[in-house]
């Protein structure tokens, strides 16, 4: 079994007087730190940067640029709706405002990272009207995705260019890069970096379904992906996700390339201090694919078990790596 890496995600959990924490989950093998851009601001870079190193000098650091998706935002309390009730979403709760030109009735909208949904009924320039399929409620920064939408969106927001250039004033090991569509959209990413002068290693996060198409020509332009099954499971459906899944990474190894996979490896471990039996066999089956690493991401982030989750995937990976050699 090739080295393997974890990525994990600092959030509030990590950031508040837990510096032994941060130090044990270090401890336990490789790791880089990823700095969720969808969460934290340019003028935050800093204070994350410092923390970490303080408690671990020789950290590697990831920041992981959001990139186009559509967030919520503004929001000063939460928008409550009901099931079979028209309700209305304005240019003003996203953080791309040019969203209501870029969906049609029968759209349908997947929102709170594909927990609620609605059926577009009718869009203007500025507003869309919505049947929700639930009852609910929507609160500031949360996704929204609409299947098929980001091939026709920029590929920074303006967010992106910030972080990047916060990034390099830490000279952050690591730049991920959000819903990339095709090597294009890398290469842009590749002139600002030229433009700053700035060297770090970049990865690619495989999320959407043209990026499976260009899957080949992204994998020529970088030495990392990672496979974020969150979103895109919204692209492609549940049903697809795991042989899709199966097809990027046997793509990624035949290429060279190291791959990752992310999201809800161990969901039930945010609030409980032990795994489901399917995340465990989920995870074991992953790591006997060959793959690079795996992401936690609110596992670490905002869960209650953080240490705990990264003891149990490098026993898992030790018990693997046992059952390999015999």
């Amino acid at each position: 079994m090739k080295d393997f890496t974890l990525i994990l995600t600092v959030g509030p959990e990590l950031m508040m007087n837990n510096a032994k924490k941060l130090k044990a989950m270090h401890d336990c093998g490789p790791c880089i730190f990823r700095l969720n851009g969808a969460h934290c601001y340019p003028e935050n870079i800093s204070f994350y940067a410092e923390h970490i190193r303080t408690a671990i000098p020789e950290a590697e650091i990831m920041i992981d640029l959001p990139g186009n998706k559509i967030r919520t935002t503004n929001l000063a309390k939460p928008l409550k709706f009901q099931k079979g009730e028209k309700f209305f979403l304005y240019s003003s709760d996203f953080n791309f405002q040019d969203f209501p030109k870029h969906v049609k009735k029968g759209d349908i909208i997947l929102a709170n990272d594909s927990q609620y949904s609605f059926k577009v009924l009718k869009t203007s320039i500025s507003t869309i009207s919505v049947m929700p399929h639930h009852d609910g409620e929507l609160i500031s920064n949360k996704g929204v995705n609409v299947a098929g939408i980001t091939k026709d969106l920029p590929f920074m927001f303006d967010k992106d260019w910030e972080l990047l250039k916060a990034a390099d004033n830490e000279n952050l090991e690591y730049v991920s890069l959000s819903y990339v569509r095709n090597a294009e959209d890398i290469q842009e990413a590749k002139n600002a970096l030229e433009l700053l002068n700035y060297k770090p290693k970049l990865i690619a996060k495989i999320e959407t379904e043209s990026a499976i198409q260009e899957l080949f020509s992204i994998l020529e332009e970088v030495d990392i992906i990672n496979v974020d099954r969150g979103d895109l499971s919204t692209e492609v459906g549940l049903l697809r996700l795991g042989k899709d899944q199966d097809l990027i990474i046997n793509n990624a190894l035949e290429s060279n390339k190291a791959v990752f996979l992310a999201t809800q490896f161990l969901k039930n471990m945010e609030v409980h201090p032990i795994p489901l039996i399917p995340e465990i066999i989920d995870m074991g089956n992953s790591i006997q694919k060959g793959i690079s690493g795996i992401q936690l991401s609110e596992e670490t982030a905002i869960g209650k078990y953080p240490l705990e989750c990264v003891k149990l995937i490098w026993d898992v990976v030790k018990h693997k790596k046992r059952g390999a050699n015999k």
